[in-house]
């Protein structure tokens, strides 16, 4: 149930779209390089979850985070095929995580996340909530940096 964002220039995201088998590769790759594909652990549905007010929906760009985008393939990573993410998508969250004080949501953890089975992988204590806000901390500035060089994102949950 991990989650992964690997953003890449828009020619070779659409070149890697068309190469179902180069695609893979380069999947498999990602997964082990922290180089190529950010890392958000577990951190996904709890985020979702927070940012969204729901466990499996949501509108929006903040919705997009964790399932957004265009599916590629049928191939299941884990929760679905792999998506992506347009260089537009991918500016739309940046500014929407970049409006986020993460903080201010604790309280909504406490009420809602705790103790919630719905809510993968399951929080049981407070201080999953500092584990929450540094992955947050961690996406929004990997979609910083992901906007201002205009890449579009592969995203998949494996």
């Amino acid at each position: 149930m991990i989650a992964r964002y690997a953003p890449l220039d828009p020619e070779l995201l659409r070149g890697l779209i068309a190469d179902t088998e180069a695609l893979a590769r380069f999947l498999e790759r990602a997964e082990d390089d922290d180089e190529l594909a950010l890392d958000a652990d577990k951190s996904w549905h709890g985020i979702h979850y927070l940012l969204c007010g729901s466990a499996w929906e949501g509108e929006g760009a903040l919705a997009k985070l964790a399932f957004g985008g265009d599916k590629v393939g049928e191939e299941d990573w884990g929760y679905g095929p792999v998506r992506v993410l347009t260089p537009d998508d991918v500016v739309s969250i940046r500014a929407a995580l970049e409006t986020v004080d993460f903080s201010s949501l604790r309280g909504r953890f406490e009420k809602e996340v705790l103790g919630n089975r719905e809510i993968l992988p399951g929080f049981d204590d407070a201080s999953d909530f500092d584990y929450l806000e540094y992955h947050f901390d961690r996406i929004r500035a990997w979609f910083g940096k992901s906007a201002e060089s205009g890449a579009g994102m592969l995203a998949w949950i494996s």
